[in-house]
């Protein structure tokens, strides 16, 4: 039975089995209780209390699991998000800081770093495994927060769809019927605002966000 005064989490992931082994690692600990487990493939559940840290299991299908977890934000504004990486990935990093996760853990780590990060953050904390700590350092580095609270305009986001869809410079201005002078400067515009200057890394913010043509 939920209880108010547990540290109630909600996994998600895409892999049955690990979502066993979370469940089973977590419930050792007082005070922590598992709510549930839900993919990416499943309907937002109905709950008693609602989740107070969200874990996020991380592996190809990161842009599935990732709207999940904007669903749920949406929600349940209080949540706090942990993500179990397989890998230090820059760019995974870079999409759930803007989702708003504040704590980043390697699924080869010990289990008490687990237990810790779910502490902290449950805490208003932010918590980093220390093996991630470069890869985190160099994300930061390249501003991968600065687009949290920026708003595009309509223009620009259909400028960054069309870029995310795979259309060179010059497909997008016979496209949009401009030049491409005019493309390359909403390019440039749309990497200062978002702090994102590579091809690839606009691509993934805007399928993160839903901006695809």
């Amino acid at each position: 039975m939920s209880s108010k005064s547990n540290i109630r989490i909600l996994i998600a992931s895409t892999l049955n089995s690990s979502c066993a082994a979370l469940s089973n690692a977590i419930r050792n600990e007082p005070s922590f209780e598992v709510i549930g487990c839900i993919s990416s493939e499943q309907s937002p559940l109905e709950f008693s209390y609602p989740p107070d840290v969200l874990l996020v299991e991380l592996d190809s299908q990161r842009h599935d699991i990732l709207h999940l977890v904007e669903s749920l934000r949406r929600r349940i504004a209080h949540l706090r998000i942990v993500v179990l990486l397989r890998h230090p990935d820059d760019i995974a990093i870079r999409m759930f800081m803007v989702a708003g996760a504040s704590g980043y853990v390697l699924k080869t780590a010990d289990t008490h770093h687990l237990i810790g990060a779910l502490r902290a953050v449950h805490n208003g904390h932010r918590y980093i495994d220390p093996n991630l700590s470069d890869v985190f350092m160099t994300v930061l580095e390249s501003g991968a927060t600065a687009g949290r609270n920026v708003e595009l305009t309509p223009r620009e986001k259909q400028v960054l769809s069309i870029i995310a869809a795979g259309q060179t410079y010059k497909e997008i201005a016979v496209a949009l019927k401009v030049s491409v002078k005019t493309v390359e400067s909403y390019r440039t515009r749309i990497g200062e605002k978002l702090q994102l200057h590579t091809r690839k890394t606009l691509i993934e913010y805007a399928r993160a966000r839903c901006i695809v043509a």
